[in-house]
């Protein structure tokens, strides 16, 4: 009684037509999206884009650096030189700042424009939810997020690539072609995922021929790999290795079955999607995603994992999943009200659906989501017993409280949440705690808007709960969104900067970002910089050499211990002789004493933690002075 009685609150709530309606259902997502996604200044891909549009600024400065020194893909953006721009007009931080906050607004501006092109206004905006909480990761060991809180290009191509496909389902071909360049302009490798989606739309029409053609490729390339006449367009040993050795991400043999569920549970998500589905036009977007989904894994997986081909492991074909789970979770809301009008079977079905997304990480949810595929073709072709329906039936409600449960009670929010707010800590410091409470969270402010918009009694509480929320929001947002400082530290290390001379590399522990905006000079070597190894085999050469020779500090005969035990063995380095021999590098920058010959700590003022700063050659270590 009380679920229908619900269903018929959801239904009254959902009716309306207005931006004013769904005011508290917006405010409710911003707050949501300032609670956590707060600005993460220069961390992971974005100290190699700010190093980039450093070397755009003054590449005498950072030319020599591993990253650079060899090419890298700066040669295939525009990114880097608008970047350059912004930094020399605002600085690095608040240059990277704006950046994302643009980034952001685009991407969700474009995920609106497209959701109103294939849903209702009222699902459309709640889908702009869900794609906000539910985890955007895609990809291997959750490395690459299609909503980033640092400066990339790669936010920007995907909403330009979005914005495309709203305007190509509008027939709006020079609008849409002009689009869809920016996007490649941006970053390719993003924007391939539009073009690939686009030809898979139209195309899907011939799809038998277009089996028949890469089942005839795939045998093709085959039968020249085994007469080596496509050696000139592989890997060749060593640099496999490397690459094999340092960036596993980029081969489908090394993904966890967690990466291949969370890969997985959409598109099985998407097939449900084509077969129950009736608008045209969710139709063709599922069946492209769907398309580009397998395409993807036939590219990357013959290409780049069976014949090692170059050209195709650096294009990166997985990453189109950006694309596909993004389309699948635009579509979920009307699967899920299509499966629920279809008696109580589809009720059954819609919730077994639920429980795999909630799930979708997992291995568990890929099983959960095979099973729901099962019932979504015995609910279409009418199988399956009552013991069968009432059994599933069962079994998707166990499933679905299963993860709330654990959601529960492992839930990192409260103290996350608590901390951030009282103690002066970001949000972004709890990596756990919006990939496991945000859904949760959403959902519960949703239905508490459902439930109180059917009492027009209670509209001055509501209003003031809004307010409320909206006031916290922004101050959370002027909290999180204030940019990291530099100058001043620039300005203290500027004694050290001039001890060095120009284009000498500097190795260090930590992260390169320090080096490079507040010492401009070129790193030694860090793991932020073997990205580039897959693009050039200089580049993973060298980098291997200078790898080996940093493992040469540590203790242990078991490298594989000292990569992932890094920091228990650090401050014990006694001698750097090995080091000082092998490496090349004549200067070694460190954020805490070693006990090393010839280290001098340095301190820096206020709450900055201690730089050292030391010179080594093939004899010894000594100091170079005290700020």
């Amino acid at each position: 009684m009380w679920l229908a009685l619900f269903e018929v609150k959801i239904a009254r709530y959902f009716a309306g037509n207005s931006t004013v309606h769904y005011s508290g259902l917006w405010a409710g997502i911003f707050f949501l999206w300032v609670l956590f996604f707060p600005y993460a200044g220069i961390m992971h891909d974005a100290q190699l884009y700010t190093l980039q549009a450093l070397s755009h600024l003054a590449p005498e400065l950072y030319q020599n650096d591993i990253f650079l020194r060899f090419g890298s893909q700066d040669s295939f953006t525009l990114f880097s030189p608008v970047f350059a721009v912004l930094i020399e007009l605002l600085g690095v931080e608040s240059a990277g700042a704006l950046i994302t906050l643009a980034g952001h607004c685009l991407f969700f501006s474009a995920v609106f424009l497209l959701a109103k092109r294939i849903l209702s206004y009222s699902v459309a905006i709640f889908s702009v939810g869900l794609i906000l909480v539910l985890s955007s990761s895609y990809g291997s060991e959750r490395v690459f997020f299609y909503i980033e809180p640092f400066v990339t290009p790669r936010m920007l191509s995907e909403a330009f690539t979005l914005f495309f496909i709203a305007a190509w389902l509008d027939r709006k071909k020079i609008a849409a072609t002009a689009l869809l360049l920016v996007a490649l302009l941006l970053h390719p490798l993003m924007g391939m995922a539009g073009v690939i989606f686009a030809l898979s739309s139209i195309y899907m029409a011939h799809w038998r021929r277009l089996c028949l053609l890469a089942v005839a490729v795939i045998a093709l390339l085959l039968i020249a790999n085994n007469a080596q006449l496509l050696t000139r367009w592989q890997f060749d040993a060593e640099w496999l290795s490397i690459i094999e050795d340092r960036n596993t991400y980029l081969f489908f043999y090394f993904w966890s079955m967690d990466d291949i569920a969370n890969a997985l549970v959409p598109l099985i998500s998407l097939i449900s999607a084509c077969i129950f589905v009736s608008g045209d036009t969710e139709k063709r977007l599922a069946v492209a995603a769907v398309f580009t989904c397998v395409l993807a894994v036939l590219v990357h997986g013959i290409g780049g994992d069976v014949l090692h081909l170059t050209l195709v492991t650096q294009g990166q074909a997985w990453r189109w999943f950006w694309l596909v789970t993004l389309v699948a979770i635009l579509l979920l809301p009307n699967l899920i009200l299509k499966l629920w009008e279809v008696k109580a079977e589809g009720k059954t079905v819609a919730i077994t659906l639920i429980a795999a997304w909630l799930m979708r990480s997992q291995l568990t949810g890929l099983v959960v989501a095979v099973w729901a595929l099962v019932l979504v073709l015995a609910l279409k072709k009418n199988w399956g017993t009552v013991l069968f329906w009432a059994f599933s039936k069962w079994m998707g409600i166990a499933l679905l409280f299963l993860p709330v449960l654990l959601l529960v009670v492992v839930s990192h929010f409260h103290i996350g949440v608590v901390t951030a707010l009282f103690d002066g800590s970001r949000l972004q410091d709890f990596s756990g705690v919006w990939h496991e409470c945000a859904l949760p969270l959403y959902l519960f402010f949703v239905c508490v808007l459902v439930y109180v918009s059917a009492y027009k009694t209670v509209h001055i509480p509501v209003i003031f709960s809004f307010f409320l929320a909206a006031c916290l929001a922004f101050w959370c947002l002027g909290k999180s969104w204030v940019p990291e400082n530099r100058v001043a530290k620039t300005q203290r290390l500027e004694r050290l900067r001039e001890l060095i001379p120009i284009g000498e590399d500097v190795f260090t522990f930590g992260p390169p970002a320090t080096i490079w905006i507040s010492l401009q000079r070129p790193s030694y070597l860090s793991g932020i910089q073997m990205a580039g190894i897959v693009f050039s085999r200089a580049t993973a050469v060298e980098a291997n050499r200078r790898e080996k020779a940093i493992l040469l500090l540590c203790p242990s005969t078991d490298m594989d211990f000292c990569k992932r035990e890094r920091n228990q063995w650090i401050r014990s380095i006694s001698d750097f002789t090995p080091f000082c021999k092998t490496a090349g590098v004549r200067f070694v920058m460190s954020s805490f004493p070693l006990a090393a010959k010839g280290l001098i700590e340095a301190k820096l003022s206020g709450n900055e933690p201690s730089t050292n700063l030391y010179q080594c050659d093939n004899k010894q270590t000594h100091n170079l002075g005290r700020i």
